[in-house]
């Protein structure tokens, strides 16, 4: 990886030989086609990502890529071409203690989610007529912080958007803000 999500799961630029000129880094999923100069060494890096969403993130709702890389001697080039049949993913968060009128009643809660859900059906699908797609069913994402709220059922919730979308039972991922830790003063007893 070359993203660090723990010490040990992925390999730092500065291991890499300056002998190389062009890193195609493989097994990430955001798509960063176009080539950058490596922050401590003197090579080029791309990363393709992955050319379908596998994992319903953030990285995974930017535009999906190809590259052609051309060499000549000692130079290269790299020209992206933008994929056109990946299926639509549109992400978004929503802070419900944010949202004025909005009472911690599950219903309410369940009836703004439905309606913020529609218009990213909405938005996907105009999204891809006026790209000249062929229509797909959207990945639809929703970060719902719902903290001093209640949740609601996200499978419950999903049946509503059956044929509507592709990922209906995990259209909700609820979280809350966590908690300051504060730390613990000694005592003073020895």
């Amino acid at each position: 990886n070359r993203v660090s999500h723990s010490p040990k799961n992925y390999i730092h630029e500065g291991f890499l030989d300056n002998f190389l000129n062009l890193i195609i880094w493989g097994h990430e999923h955001e798509c960063n086609i176009v080539p950058s100069p490596a922050s401590q060494a003197g090579f080029w890096i791309t990363q393709p990502g992955s050319t379908i969403a596998t994992s319903l993130s953030e990285f995974e709702a930017k535009k999906k890529h190809i590259g052609l890389l051309e060499i000549c001697g000692g130079t290269f080039r790299m020209k992206p071409i933008q994929l056109s049949t990946v299926r639509p993913y549109i992400i978004e968060d929503v802070v419900l203690s944010s949202i004025q009128a909005l009472e911690n009643n599950p219903d309410q809660i369940y009836n703004y989610l439905s309606e913020k859900v529609e218009e990213l059906i909405e938005t996907a699908n105009r999204e891809q007529k006026e790209a000249n797609k062929p229509p797909m069913q959207p990945l639809i994402r929703l970060k719902v912080d719902y903290t001093g709220f209640t949740s609601i059922n996200n499978s419950r919730f999903g049946q509503q958007f059956v044929g509507k979308v592709a990922n209906p039972k995990d259209i909700l991922l609820f979280h809350r803000k966590s908690k300051p830790k504060t730390a613990r003063l000694p005592t003073g007893d020895s």
